[in-house]
Order: C-alpha cells, then structure tokens, then sequence
C-alpha cells in the first residue's frame, strides 16, 4: 500500500493522527486501566492507519521475551499467549535493543532480520515497530503489521513513535498510582495489626495487675496485722496504677 502523494488525502491522514494523540493524550490511568488502554490504543492505530494487524508487546526479563498484551486483527489465543523473541535478528528485538523504530517494507526480500512464524502464518508483508518507553527503560513494542505491501513514511513512524510515548506516559502513571495505593494499603494494614498488638498488650497488663491485686489481698487476709499494715497501701497503688492505665487505654 503507497501512501498517497495527494496533498489533500495526506493531510487529512495527518488530521487523523491527531486526533488519535490529542484522544489518548486525554485518558488517564484512572479511567482505563491498563489491558483496555492496549486494546484501546491498538484499535485506533488499526483505524487510522487501515492496517488490520496490530499488537503491542511487553518485555517480559523474567522470560527474556516480548508477550503481545493488546492487539486486532490476529487469530484467537494470539494476544495474552503469543511471545516474540528479542534477539537483534527479530525486527521487534531490534527496536527493542537499540530504542528506535524498525521498518520493513518487503518481509520476504529481508535479509537482515528473521521474520518470526507468528507473522508469517497470518500473511504479514510489511511492518512497523517502535519502541514503548517507560522512565527511560524500554517497556515493550508497539507494532503494526500489513498483509499488502506499505510504504510507511516518516509521518507513519512519528505518530507511532508519539503515541508509544504517550502510552508509556500513560503506563508509568497509573504503575505510579497502583504503587501509591498498595502503600497506603500496607500502611493500613501496619496500622491495624499495631493496633491489634497495643491492644493485646494492654489486655495482658490489666490482667497481670488484677492476678496481682488479687494476689496481695490474698497474702492480706492471711496475714497478721503488722503485715496487713504493710501490704494495705502496695495494694493501694497497685489498684492506682490499674486504673490509671484503664483510663489510658479509652481509646
């Protein structure tokens, strides 16, 4: 497929690309959550740019490979199954290692790259990847994948580039937020048992106190009076002390 040279068709392609970037600019983490913001993002590349196939992979380092997380356009068990490997050989692993966008105009006639069965089972021609960038690390790949040859062009390559941006931004933000919450959540959680643990230790002193208590009214009863004199006032202290800490422990 030959991107036009009409000056009217080009900029109303122009005109959609932006709308899809000022669109996605516009969500936020907390209205879609990651794996829609995927699906999201590849259905509006599929429309604007009328390239069927697109999918966007994550790296994955405990694995060592990209896993298509969000795409159209491929056979069912593809997205959330499928991986692509990051070798340099593997156009996705070359944009993956080296941070910039990777293009084939002619798979067949490649003999740089190693086109992975994936692409080659649903009649892939031409393709464009490009980086997904998150705090300065190489997140994942964003690419689209046509099964008629196209002629990608430095506008196709910048918008793809500016939306993978955009969703990393994206990303990174709701990554932020999940963070924040499943902090304030252990904070909770912190609290809690802290609470739980004041609680039972100001339980076991009130019951040390009265095991005492009742233990020098024991000794009193079966004492002389000397004695009595004695222990009349330890207990008078004793029961002081219980009942300041009763009161400490309102609330």
């Amino acid at each position: 497929m030959e991107r036009s040279k009409n000056p009217d068709v080009s900029l109303d392609r122009l005109r959609e690309y932006q709308r899809v970037l000022e669109g996605i600019s516009r969500i936020g983490p907390e209205a879609m959550p990651p794996d829609r913001l995927l699906h999201h993002v590849a259905a509006q590349v599929s429309r604007v740019t009328h390239i069927g196939h697109v999918k966007i992979m994550r790296h994955r380092p405990e694995k060592g490979d990209l896993l298509i997380e969000g795409g159209v356009g491929w056979k069912a068990g593809v997205v959330g199954n499928a991986t692509l490997s990051i070798d340099h050989r593997s156009p996705a692993g070359r944009a993956f290692q080296t941070g910039v966008p990777v293009l084939i105009q002619t798979a067949s006639d490649s003999r740089e790259f190693r086109i992975p069965d994936l692409l080659r089972d649903h009649g892939i021609v031409s393709l464009l990847n490009v980086p997904v960038m998150i705090n300065g690390m190489t997140w994942g790949i964003l690419e689209v994948d046509s099964t008629t040859p196209t002629s990608f062009d430095e506008w196709d390559v910048g918008f793809l580039s500016t939306l993978a941006n955009i969703m990393g931004t994206s990303l990174a933000l709701h990554e932020a937020q999940q963070k924040t919450t499943e902090e304030q959540a252990q904070r909770e959680r912190d609290k809690a048992l802290s609470n739980i643990v004041v609680r039972e230790l100001q339980h076991r002193i009130k019951n040390n106190l009265q095991i005492i208590i009742a233990f020098l009214s024991l000794k009193v009863r079966e004492s002389s009076s000397e004695v009595r004199e004695k222990l009349d006032p330890v207990i008078g202290r004793v029961q002081a002390i219980a009942l300041a800490h009763d009161l400490l422990s309102i609330g």
